[in-house]
């Protein structure tokens, strides 16, 4: 019912991805789609044209902002920041603290991310999961690679209360192949 996106559409750069618009446009969710920006994503600061794009089709980006959806009795709280990386202002306080001014605190708070740096950040403000990417889950999972890459390579990591889901995405980056780290989507239900 809800789409959410984890950012890198870009890799060498806005042009590419522009054939993928329509197909892109289709991937939305009957309670809404949400997304937020990878650091590939600010090639050349373009981000805006995939915006543009991507909105008309029902598509809103979380860019240190919020958005509470009322699901029968519960409230459903989402909120995501620029690239810990690449964005010029990175607001988890701002994101978080939008979902609280509507109202009540939403049942459960759902935190984009691209990279999974600010999850502890989001768990200390009470995001129940935050979802992100980044890693690729390394691409190539090979024993004498594999401390080279990132800490968290397509995993579920437990912050206290709050599990940080970081997934291996379907894209790569450099060599287009994947060992031992199979592209995936990440598929929640909430009850």
């Amino acid at each position: 019912e809800v789409v959410c996106w984890t950012g890198d559409f870009v890799v060498h750069g806005i042009q590419n991805v522009a054939p993928l618009h329509e197909e892109l446009a289709s991937l939305v969710g009957s309670r809404g789609t949400f997304a937020v920006f990878g650091n590939h994503d600010y090639l050349h600061r373009e981000e805006w044209r995939f915006v543009e794009a991507m909105e008309p089709a029902g598509w809103q980006f979380l860019r240190n902002s919020s958005v509470v959806l009322e699901v029968d009795d519960a409230r459903l709280g989402i909120c995501g920041i620029e690239d810990p990386e690449e964005g010029k202002v990175v607001d988890v306080e701002g994101a978080i603290g939008g979902l609280c001014s509507v109202g009540s605190r939403p049942d459960v708070i759902v935190a984009l991310s691209h990279g999974p740096r600010a999850a502890p950040e989001f768990a200390a403000r009470g995001a129940h999961v935050v979802l992100s990417g980044h890693s690729h889950g390394t691409q190539v999972d090979l024993p004498f690679l594999r401390d080279l890459g990132s800490s968290f390579p397509g995993m579920r990591v437990e912050l206290g209360a709050t599990t940080l889901l970081v997934s291996r995405g379907i894209g790569v980056i450099g060599a287009p192949l994947r060992v031992g780290g199979p592209a995936e989507v990440v598929v929640l239900r909430f009850r």
